[in-house]
């Protein structure tokens, strides 16, 4: 007579006879090491954007500027504008514009270039976001190379020599790009000699130490990275698929439409760098000794166009 409270015996093998693939996919898969941690996104990827967002902002108030001045704010209705005869390109410096005169809450001058003012304040709320998460960089160690003076320097060469080339002979980047404004300081702001001081401080702290800061961590340290698995901090820096080492340049290139040929150069360049020392540092450092040169360059022989 068996016990009612004894286990069938085809109980006992179902639960014995667990195979080991089974017991394996039930452990639960070990999560990788994050390089930047949980807030990785706000250390690596948040500066640059808003970096972005903030450049982009500028232009866009700078056009508003422009449209008001032109008295193309209030648009007619479309039948309207069909009907209207074309009327000659307006010269927004024959504009007289009382000196006094503001726009956006009164907080810019209109009859000024809104550039110089909003760098300045893009340059400054960047700078305070980077102070403010600037720890999160020194989780990767830093690490620098004679390789980073020697990519600094040369690219310095490589960038000026292929834009000049594009833009007297070959003229791709014209076709590409209607390209940056020629913004002269000591001319724009001749009437403000303390604010001009200011912008040309702010001008080169972005030019040297802060985007090449927030660009090569954001391109080096997110974008390849991200581009191999879209969870990205796991995946170990200076490490990445085909596609992974390519991004960069893409993105050089589609960043600066205006100088491709430059572009497609320093970039790889940097890569390869990058790719031989593991370092993103020597990144950072190759990059700030570029832009160091060309700011010396722009303002030395005065060729606004790279600003």
């Amino acid at each position: 007579m068996n016990d009612e409270n004894s286990v069938p015996p085809s109980d006992l093998d179902s639960t014995n006879d667990a195979t080991p693939e089974a017991a394996v996919s039930q452990v639960p898969k070990e999560r990788k090491p994050r390089v930047f941690g949980k807030f990785a996104f706000w250390i690596v990827v948040f500066p640059f954007i808003y970096y972005l967002v903030g450049m982009q902002c500028g232009s866009y108030l700078e056009s508003m500027r422009v449209s008001f001045l032109k008295g193309e704010l209030d648009q007619p209705h479309h039948d309207e504008e069909a009907n209207r005869p074309p009327q000659e390109e307006i010269d927004i410096d024959s504009i007289e514009v009382d000196p006094d005169a503001t726009f956006l809450l009164g907080l810019l001058p209109l009859g000024k270039n809104s550039y110089p003012y909003t760098y300045v304040f893009n340059v400054a709320v960047t700078t305070a976001i980077v102070l403010l998460v600037g720890w999160g960089y020194f989780k990767v160690p830093f690490r620098v190379s004679i390789w980073s003076v020697i990519v600094g320097v040369v690219g310095i060469v490589v960038w000026v020599g292929l834009t000049e080339l594009d833009r007297n002979f070959i003229h791709l980047g014209e076709s590409l790009s209607s390209g940056r404004e020629a913004f002269n300081p000591f001319v724009a702001l001749k009437d403000e000699p303390s604010f001009l001081r200011k912008f040309l401080i702010f001008r080169f702290l972005g030019l040297v130490i802060i985007v090449p800061l927030i660009e090569e961590f954001f391109v080096r340290g997110f974008l390849i990275r991200y581009v191999d698995d879209p969870d990205w901090d796991e995946q170990p820096l200076a490490e990445a698929k085909q596609l992974g080492w390519l991004s960069p340049t893409i993105y050089g290139v589609v960043a600066h439409m205006t100088e491709p040929f430059a572009a497609l150069a320093w970039f790889s360049m940097v890569t390869w760098m990058y790719k031989k020392t593991g370092s993103i540092w020597d990144c950072v450092i190759a990059h700030s000794i570029t832009n160091l040169l060309l700011g010396i360059i722009v303002v030395k022989y005065g060729l606004w166009y790279y600003w």
